[in-house]
């Protein structure tokens, strides 16, 4: 990745027919309600360095559309977030493609980044970001048929908030991770927890091969289109087995129990279906997709739940008119319940492993470019997510003013609320998240 990052900075130092930006951008986010954990900060400076670079000619195209996100709270934290980066060479109808690139998979992804086909960044839930798959595409066209085949033997598995262990316990100075489980109850004895994390090796995680394509007919801003996808690859989100010793011998005075997690890569079989209609002002859209995971045998000594095939359904619109974008989209996941038989089996030790963030949702999206004349431009965007499985909400409201040419100034807001305070879901763990931000954007 790394090359192919010098590589197209070396080749835009003589690069006429290309579009390249910059931008740097600094929030100040200062959240609203104390979090349990002590180890996470009431305010962090957020800065990220966006580069956008496209070059076309007529036979090749060089792309690299990435972001560095820098996290100041207690510790820094870095997370690099890179969605494109890659090289096309285009003949007649057909092109050839190497690298990562973000396709149109599934409208799942492509709205809500859940990390079914493409992996995401996960390290702030206010935020939904995809990154693209990374390997080799073959794309054809037959007049109002498409075909993209993609083969890679590596892997990247989704970014989420940076965990370790220290003293025993995990440890993530990044406030969406927080793991309240700290004892357990064995027989009338309240055991206290010793985490111990035992890593992959790296190449255990990177080489894993994937297979893919996507048939598609039409296009769905010019009437109709239906496209069929399959994938054999591995899960986005790694699996964390997690194996409990209580030592009961004498040694043990402070009848600790310790808690080994193995995450792991296992793999999936992705079959998506999908139509779509509408024109260039709307459209609406509706996407099946079946997640079937690998029938593995897991480690028996594992108190996690074994893999489920999983379900998910969602149908979405979208129109624009005048200044005005407004999105809605809803969003089922039925996965099938696992089978867990253990006396020390725990909710939260579970949610290590949970793949998707929403189970039944409803999403309602709306964007508004307002020109003041000379007083400058002025961006709205409104979000609003409700779950209807948790009777839970998410608002996220964002103001950008641009007065200057290359200067913005931002300034937004972030709510959850929950009627399940004592349920185990993303809203309930996250309800103390709530936050104001404030900071500005700059472009070279």
């Amino acid at each position: 990745m790394v090359f192919f990052i010098l590589m197209l900075f070396s080749w835009q130092l003589y690069a006429q027919d290309s579009k390249s930006t910059v931008e740097t951008q600094w929030l100040q986010k200062q959240y609203i309600t104390i979090k349990e954990a002590k180890d996470h900060s009431q305010d962090y400076s957020e800065v990220s360095l966006k580069w956008n670079y496209l070059k076309t000619q007529s036979h090749w195209d060089r792309q690299l559309d990435g972001q560095v996100f820098v996290s100041v709270g207690r510790r820094a934290e870095v997370y690099p977030h890179i969605q494109n980066v890659n090289f096309k060479y285009k003949l007649n109808d057909s092109s050839f493609e190497v690298g990562r690139v973000q396709k149109s998979w599934s409208f799942v992804d492509r709205v809500w980044a859940l990390g079914l086909w493409e992996p995401s960044l996960k390290v702030d839930g206010f935020q939904f970001n995809r990154e693209g798959l990374t390997g080799f595409y073959y794309n054809q066209n037959f007049q109002s048929w498409n075909l993209t085949i993609f083969a890679s033997p590596i892997f990247a598995p989704d970014q989420g908030p940076q965990v370790k262990v220290e003293q025993g316990k995990l440890v993530s100075y990044n406030r969406w991770f927080y793991n309240r489980v700290a004892s357990v109850q064995i027989g009338e004895i309240e055991s206290p927890l010793k985490y111990e994390l035992e890593k992959p090796e790296f190449e255990d995680v990177i080489f894993n091969p994937s297979y893919a394509f996507d048939l598609g007919w039409g296009r769905d801003s010019e009437g109709g289109s239906v496209h069929f996808a399959f994938a054999d690859k591995p899960i986005n989100q790694l699996f964390i087995g997690v194996q409990p010793i209580h030592n009961i011998g004498l040694s043990n005075v402070n009848r600790e129990t310790k808690i080994y997690l193995f995450p792991e890569v296992h793999r999936h079989k992705l079959y998506t279906m999908e139509i779509a209609y509408g024109l260039s002002s709307w459209n609406m859209w509706m996407s099946l997709n079946v997640d079937e995971p690998y029938k593995e045998a897991l480690d028996p000594r594992w108190i996690a739940p074994d893999f489920v095939r999983e379900e998910i359904y969602s149908v979405g619109f979208n129109t624009q008119w005048a200044k005005n974008i407004i999105g809605i989209s809803y969003l089922k996941n039925i996965s099938e319940e696992p089978e867990v038989a253990s006396a020390f089996q725990s909710e939260d030790l579970s949610s290590l492993s949970d793949r998707y963030v929403f189970n039944e949702v409803t999403q309602l999206s709306y964007q508004r470019n307002e020109s003041l004349g000379k007083l400058g431009k002025l961006k709205f965007d409104l979000r609003w997510i409700r779950s209807i499985a948790s009777n839970a909400d998410m608002l996220s409201a964002k103001w950008e003013y641009s007065y200057f040419k290359n200067w913005t100034w931002i300034f937004g807001g972030d709510v959850i609320g929950t009627n399940k305070e004592d349920n185990n879901d993303f809203f309930a763990k996250n309800r103390s998240n709530d936050r104001i931000y404030g900071g500005m954007n700059y472009v070279f």
